[in-house]
Parts: structure tokens; sequence; C-alpha cells
């Protein structure tokens, strides 16, 4: 299949689920329903920064000066 008629496609179906898509940004979390202490933990993960995370979590440690391929 072509890749202008595959982009043809997904904008025919994009088009189709346009209200639906754009009804989703008038979505809110009804905050009454979960707990004070959920609420707070929802809350101090959005504050976490990426410092608080130790380097192992999102890098691979090690030297990469030489990339043998088989």
């Amino acid at each position: 299949m072509p890749m202008a008629e595959m982009i043809a496609l997904w904008k025919q179906e994009l088009l189709a689920a346009r209200a639906t898509l754009l009804s989703h940004d008038e979505m809110r979390v009804r905050e009454e329903l979960f707990s004070e202490q959920a609420r707070q933990g929802s809350v101090a993960a959005l504050r976490q920064t990426m410092s608080a995370v130790p380097a192992t979590s999102y890098c691979i440690p090690g030297s990469f000066r030489k990339l043998e391929v088989d």
C-alpha cells in the first residue's frame, strides 16, 4: 500500500472520529472520588523532578567509543 494512500485513510479515520477526539479536551478528573491520601500522593508524584530520579533509571553507564556490528 503506498504511503499516500495510508495517509489519506488515516485522515479519513481522524475526520470520522473528530468529535470524539475533541471531546477529550473537556474531560476533568473528579477528585472527590479519591481519598485525601490518594490525592496528596498524586500531587507529590507530579512534583517529582528528574533530578530526584537516580541516574541508573534513565541511562546506561559505560563507554560507547567503539561499536562492533556482526
